[in-house]
C-alpha cells in the first residue's frame, strides 16, 4: 500500500503540472485571439491641427485606398456637457470630431446602432457610460441629446453606442477642418506598419506624438508565448525523465516485472518523453513565430547591423510606455489590458514551469 501511495503521488506530480499547462495554454490562446483583433490598427498623432483635410483626402485617394481597409482623421475638441431633455440628466464628456470611417478607430467596439457615414450631420456616437448616465440604459440609439458648447447648444441624434467606461461623444467633422491624428485599419494585417506610416507621413507630414501599432503587441505576446511554452516543455522533459527512473513506482508490480521496468522501460520511457517534449518545444517556437508573423519591421536589412535590435527595443519600449501613460479611447484601454493580461499569464506559466521542474 505504501508503494502504491508513492506511485500515485509520483503520477500526480506529472499529471497536475500537465493539466495546469494545458489550461493556462487554452486561456492564453483565447487572449491571443482577442489581441489579434487589434493587429491591423495603426494610429499616428500630430500636434493639434497639423493634419489638414486636403492632405488626409489626398493620402486616402492615393495610397490609402490600396493599403487601408478603413481610415479616419480625428481631433480632440475638449470637454463639453451633454444632456437629455426627456430625463433631465446631464454629463460632462470628452468630445471628438472624426472625418472618414469611425470604425478605423473603434473597430468592433460598437455595441448598439451604427457608425455614422462620411458627410452625415446631426448625428453622434456616445459611450456606454454616457448612455447609462443620460438614459439609464445603453439602448439609446435614435434618441436625441444636446451638447452645450461655447457657441451654444446643438442637438444630435444618437447613431450608435460604443463600449467602454470613458465619457465621450464622437461627432462628424465639418468641412475644411484640421485634425490631430490619423488612424487606420490595414487591409492586410501582415503589411509593414513602418511602410504604411511612412506613406502617411510623406503626404500628411511627420508624426510628432504618440504612435499606436497593434502589430507590436501581437508580435511581443506571440513570440513570448512560443518561447515560454518551449522552455516549459524542456523543463517537463527533465522532470518526467527523472520520474521514469523513480524505482518507487515499481513496488506495485511483481519483482520480475519490476526488474524489467527499472532496467529497460525506464530508459525507453525517458527517451520517448524527452523526444516528445523536445519536438513540442520546437513546434511551440514555430507556432509563436507563425502567430506573430513579425515581417520586415522586426528584421534588419542585413545581419551585420548589430545595432538594429537595440534601437528597435528602445523604440518599441517607448511606444508601450506612451500607451500605458495615455489612452485616448476605450479601445486603446482594451488593447493594453488584453496585452498586459496575456504577458502576465505567460510569465505565470513560466514561473509555474520553473517551480515544477525543481520539484
Amino acid at each position: 500500500m505504501k508503494q502504491k501511495g508513492k506511485a500515485f503521488t509520483a503520477a500526480l506530480r506529472i499529471l497536475l503540472p500537465g493539466l495546469l499547462f494545458v489550461l493556462l495554454n487554452l486561456w492564453l490562446l483565447y487572449n491571443l485571439g482577442e489581441l489579434k483583433e487589434y493587429e491591423g490598427l495603426l494610429s499616428l498623432s500630430y500636434s493639434p491641427g497639423a493634419v489638414t483635410e486636403t492632405a488626409f483626402t489626398q493620402w486616402r485617394e492615393n495610397e490609402g485606398g490600396n493599403s487601408a481597409g478603413e481610415a479616419a482623421a480625428w481631433k480632440d475638441c475638449g470637454k463639453g456637457t451633454v444632456l437629455s431633455e426627456t430625463t433631465g440628466r446631464k454629463q460632462k464628456v470628452s468630445c471628438y470630431k472624426v472625418k472618414g470611417q469611425p470604425g478605423a478607430i473603434f473597430g468592433r467596439a460598437l455595441i448598439r446602432g451604427r457608425y455614422f457615414t462620411e458627410g452625415e450631420a446631426g448625428v453622434c456616437l456616445i459611450g456606454r457610460d454616457t448612455a447609462w448616465q443620460l438614459f439609464g440604459s445603453d439602448h439609446a440609439e435614435g434618441l436625441k441629446i444636446m451638447l452645450e458648447g461655447e457657441t451654444g447648444t446643438e442637438t444630435f441624434q444618437v447613431a450608435g453606442i460604443l463600449e467602454g467606461d470613458i465619457p465621450l461623444m464622437i461627432l462628424p467633422a465639418e468641412r475644411d477642418a484640421c485634425y490631430d491624428a490619423v488612424t487606420v485599419r490595414k487591409k492586410e494585417t501582415g503589411r509593414s506598419s513602418n511602410l504604411m506610416a511612412s506613406g502617411i507621413e510623406a503626404v500628411v507630414g511627420a508624426a510628432d506624438g504618440q504612435r499606436i501599432d497593434g502589430k507590436l503587441y501581437v508580435v511581443t505576446a506571440c513570440l513570448l508565448y512560443g518561447l515560454t511554452n518551449a522552455l516549459i516543455l524542456l523543463l517537463f522533459a527533465r522532470r518526467a525523465g527523472r520520474a521514469c527512473q523513480n524505482t518507487c513506482l515499481t513496488g506495485i508490480f511483481p519483482q520480475r516485472i519490476s526488474l524489467w521496468y527499472t532496467t529497460g522501460f525506464a530508459r525507453v520511457g525517458k527517451r520517448l518523453i524527452c523526444l516528445i517534449c523536445i519536438t513540442g518545444a520546437v513546434l511551440a517556437v514555430l507556432l509563436g513565430a507563425r502567430l506573430a508573423d513579425p515581417g520586415c519591421d522586426y528584421l534588419p536589412a542585413y545581419w551585420s547591423d548589430f545595432e538594429f535590435f537595440g534601437s528597435l527595443f528602445k523604440e518599441k519600449a517607448a511606444q508601450i510606455q506612451s500607451l500605458a501613460a495615455h489612452q485616448e479611447f476605450s479601445v486603446w484601454q482594451s488593447l493594453f489590458q488584453v496585452w498586459q493580461r496575456t504577458i502576465c499569464g505567460e510569465f505565470l506559466l513560466l514561473i509555474a514551469g520553473v517551480f515544477t521542474g525543481k520539484i
